[in-house]
């Protein structure tokens, strides 16, 4: 059997990766500068796009929880920005669309002909399924048996990694499903799994971390139901498709002869019951131990008696009330994912991950598509916007991330770790999906989305799945929807709403994919690249950190290659730290605070100028402009290398300090002098050098500057 513990995707896809580099160049299309200063400071704003009703989205989200308004896509905002799979299968027609039913289409309400609009593009949706559930691994079709019966809520716990066990302890949260061994869910298709399905599974309101629990069912509330977009566009599950996506129905599992029920189905207690489904020519291969889950026929009717011929028979599909777009457990499940994100900035990106990975799940289950998927997580996002624009959601978010802090951070200090590393520490031997014959239903603590590098890329991936671009579209701006910046206000709380529209304006994905382009940039945002800072630097960005209002106010990382024409600008007591491939060129001003450099291109390709701030290097870093020092402070880290600062201009300095950190580094034997920073032509001296383990003094020879140990 085989084991793999790691799910971070299934990895044997390849999927089309959106390059950043090219995305940063379409940023830079249709930029609006306005200037904030009379003198010398170009900010770009964002602007909320044009939007008639029933957009924007969170002006108009009560609709989607309305009785009759939330069938009409004329008046439900979620249903709106979904209408892009309108433009690769139409499955009901326009007047039915104003008005849909809460039993799905009649025969009547559907289009003739084929619904398939775009064939290349249905085509790619169904054979990743096809490939996907083809080739997943045991603890893949674990996790997502996992991710379909256990209650969203409490599935993605998990994503708090190290902190997911003192997280469910310290909430209420649980699952109560029974024992499940490993054959039931990888080889028995007529096991009948038990359900969690409630909001009583997210946990006690009373409990210490009762805050964070109000808030997840604040997210999902009636106005989070994909019910009316679902029976609106209904598309077929990929269940229910053949390898090109045609739905050929082939009969019931109901038994003529003996008109009765022919599907058995047996629960844990072994009891027995007979189901009927609907059969067609399909490839997908659903998880064993998930068969029996699908949409079955609720009645049995007399065959000697009129049958509802307005909804199905024995005989006939009930795929009318069985539809795919949106994936509801997506939904649920990135609703849950995004609030808790908010409370827990700390694993923010890991979390955000959890919610997508759920909805990867619902792919390798065999239950939804890509398009599915997509959905779901697009009117997730949304409706998460929408809430917390709403003053008492707002009001429980902000108690939610004291309260989390508060709890957490009292951990890292009896740990003597800060709260961001004890968020991040590593787990040896996590307890795995597999537990002997049985599979573990619990959350347990993990390390399995901490690798940002690869959930960042994979994330973007699963954006469009791959899908075909339309090429002539792709230079259309970034789009970024009313109030969606909100979402980003715990993990940047230094920034103004403005930067961090910025930041999705410039992390987003290119227009181009029928799936999104229609969604008001709601499908378009890639939320886990934009937790990692900027894409790119549009004009000036002025950034003021407070130290002393602690957690990302003190220190942050913005791990992002950042592009653009832009200029950083960095003042306040606070660290920010630049990890990135970064080729903005703008230039560097740092008037506050720490600024620091791990990446020899951090500083992108502009001047640097240091004006009573701190500039630390912990590779050696490159600068293409001129660099001038000016009541400021150079930190130099030396490891196992050496460090140094290379300019290929002009290099200043005046009354400033130059600070040496040997680190692990053997101090050099005394007389040894070693190249710190040299430019192209050089300029005045360090005031002050200081050193730890030794005493050093400088020189300068050939435009570098040496230090020397005394």
């Amino acid at each position: 059997m085989h084991t793999t513990q790691i799910p971070l995707s299934n990895m044997n896809h390849h999927l089309k990766t959106l390059a950043l580099p090219f995305f940063i160049s379409l940023c830079l299309l249709g930029c609006k500068q306005t200037n904030t200063s009379p003198n010398t400071t170009k900010e770009f704003i964002v602007e909320i796009p044009e939007a008639s009703y029933p957009l924007p989205v969170v002006d108009y989200i009560e609709n989607n929880g309305h009785p009759e308004k939330k069938r009409s896509i004329d008046d439900n905002p979620i249903v709106y920005i979904l209408r892009g799979i309108n433009d690769i299968w139409k499955g009901t027609n326009d007047t039915y669309q104003s008005k849909s039913s809460a039993n799905g289409p009649a025969l009547s309400d559907y289009e003739s002909g084929n619904l398939i609009i775009d064939s290349v593009v249905w085509k790619h949706n169904i054979q990743y399924v096809v490939n996907t559930t083809h080739n997943r691994t045991d603890n893949e079709a674990i996790l997502a048996y996992l991710d379909e019966k256990r209650a969203k809520y409490y599935s993605v716990i998990d994503g708090f990694g190290p902190l997911t066990e003192a997280y469910v302890k310290n909430s209420g949260a649980y699952v109560d499903l029974p024992l499940i061994t490993t054959q039931q869910i990888l080889e028995d298709v007529h096991y009948q799994s038990e359900c969690n399905d409630d909001a009583i599974f997210a946990g006690d309101e009373n409990s210490p971390l009762g805050s964070v629990v109000r808030l997840t069912r604040l997210f999902r509330s009636k106005c989070s139901s994909t019910s009316g977009p679902k029976y609106l566009y209904s598309t077929p599950r990929p269940w229910r498709m053949n390898d090109v996506g045609e739905v050929i129905f082939t009969g019931t599992t109901y038994n003529k002869k003996k008109q009765c029920a022919s599907y058995s189905c047996i629960d844990y207690k072994g009891n027995e019951n007979f189901k009927i489904f609907d059969e067609y020519e399909s490839n997908v291969v659903i998880v064993p131990g998930l068969v029996c889950s699908r949409k079955n026929h609720k009645h049995i009717y007399d065959d000697n008696a009129p049958q509802p011929e307005d909804l199905y028979t024995n005989t006939t599909e009930n795929r009318r009330t069985d539809n795919g777009y949106p994936s509801g457990h997506t939904n649920a499940g990135m609703l849950s994912a995004l609030a808790y994100a908010y409370a827990f900035p700390e694993r923010f990106s890991e979390m955000v991950y959890r919610g997508s990975q759920l909805g990867e799940d619902r792919i390798v289950a065999g239950m939804h598509s890509p398009v599915d998927v997509i959905g779901g997580k697009t009117m997730a996002l949304a409706i998460a916007c929408a809430a917390l624009n709403k003053e008492d959601v707002a009001s429980e978010a902000e108690k939610a991330v004291q309260d989390m802090y508060l709890f957490f951070q009292k951990k890292a200090d009896s740990a003597n770790m800060s709260l961001y590393d004890f968020a991040h520490q590593t787990i040896e031997n996590p307890k795995g999906y597999i537990n002997g014959e049985y599979i573990n239903t619990k959350v347990f603590n993990n390390n399995y989305y901490d690798d940002i590098a690869t959930v960042k890329k994979t994330y973007r991936e699963r954006l469009t799945y791959g899908f075909p671009q339309d090429l002539s579209k792709a230079n259309q701006p970034p789009m970024v929807p009313k109030g969606a910046e909100i979402i980003l206000k715990s993990r940047f709380p230094y920034l103004t709403n403005n930067q961090r529209r910025q930041i999705l304006y410039t992390t987003e994905i290119p227009a181009g994919y029928k799936i999104s382009d229609k969604t008001n940039g709601w499908g378009r945002i890639d939320l886990l690249m934009a937790s990692c800072g900027y894409g790119a630097f549009i004009g000036d960005v002025n950034i003021r950190m407070d130290a002393s209002q602690g957690r990302f106010n003190a220190c942050d990382t913005w791990s992002n290659n950042i592009g653009g024409n832009g200029r950083l600008i960095k003042t306040g007591s606070g660290k920010l730290i630049l990890s990135g491939n970064n080729n903005y060129s703008g230039g560097t001003i740092i008037k506050g605070g720490t600024l620091k450099t791990t990446n020899s291109k951090a500083l992108g390709t502009g001047q640097v100028l240091i004006e009573n701030g701190k500039l630390e290097v912990s590779k050696s870093l490159n600068i293409n402009g001129n660099l001038s020092i000016t009541d400021g402070n150079v930190i130099i880290h030396i490891g196992d290398n050496i460090t140094s600062i290379v300019s290929e201009q002009e290099v200043q300095i005046n009354n400033s300090t130059l600070t040496i950190d040997f680190e692990n580094y053997n101090i050099p034997q005394s007389g040894k002098q070693v190249a710190m920073i040299k430019g192209k032509k050089l300029s005045g001296s360090f005031s002050y050098i200081v050193a730890n383990g030794c005493t050093l003094h400088c020189k300068t020879v050939d435009n570098t500057i040496y230090v020397i140990v005394d």
